[in-house]
Order: structure tokens, then sequence, then C-alpha cells
């Protein structure tokens, strides 16, 4: 895995990210649409209530994974940080900062360097050479 590959993850983790939570608020309208008729049946027998606590058992269970997958993509949003944080000139972390971990879109970081988009390519193409894919990324 290239550099580059490996810090372009950082932007498909925060996509999987806010896609997770989406999720997650999802499965949330869904365990209280569920709840409710709970109580509204209760003396219409067992059946009915073991269905829906056995959906509420199924959202839970979904929602733990997603937790569990935002806890992974957030680690690794950790590691993208930590390995940019090594770069020891300021423009160039500043570069891969707002590019993989801030999303930002090239224009935006020359306006805040107030340097020219062209600059900020050479200080990316710098910075990628310094980039330590971990072993376990490649």
């Amino acid at each position: 895995m290239t550099q580059k590959e490996y810090l372009s993850r950082g932007f498909e983790a925060d996509i999987k990210i806010k896609s997770c939570l989406g999720y997650i608020s999802e499965l949330k309208e869904r365990t209280v649409k569920v709840n409710s008729p709970i109580s509204a049946i209760r003396g219409n027998g067992c059946n009915n209530k073991s269905h829906h606590e056995e959906i509420l058992i199924k959202i839970m269970e979904l929602e733990r994974e997603v937790e569990e997958e935002i806890n992974r993509l957030v680690t690794l949003k950790k590691e993208i940080a930590e390995a940019i944080d090594k770069i020891s000139k300021p423009k160039e972390r500043a570069v891969l900062s707002m590019r993989y971990l801030y999303m930002m879109r090239w224009e935006d970081i020359a306006d805040t360097l107030l340097c020219s988009k062209r600059y900020v390519y050479i200080l990316h193409k710098n910075a990628l050479k310094k980039i330590r894919v971990p072993q376990d990324n490649s």
C-alpha cells in the first residue's frame, strides 16, 4: 500500500463513520417504533410480545456491531493522525492533516496556507515521501 492509499483511508473512514452514525440513528428510531406496539398489545398474548422482543434484540445486536465498526474506524483515523504528526515540517504536516483528516479541497488548503495550489501540491508530494505506512496496513 502506498502512502497516499494509506492516508486516503482517512477519507473512507470519515464517510463510513458518518454512514454508521446515520444507521445507528435509524436503528434507534426503529427501536422506538417496535417498543410502542409492545405496550399497546400487552393483553394480546405473549407471542406478539416475544416477536417484538426478538426484533428489539436483533436491532440492539446490529447497533453493537455498528458501534464496533465506528470504534475501528476512529482508531484508524487516530493512527493516520499519529503518522502525519511525525512529519517535521509544519506546512507539510498541515497539508496532510487538512487533506486526509479534515477532507479539505486543494483550493481551500491553499487559501488557508496563503499560497498557490501548485505549492500545496509540492508540499503534499514532499510530505507523502515522509509518511511511514505501518506494516500491518501494507
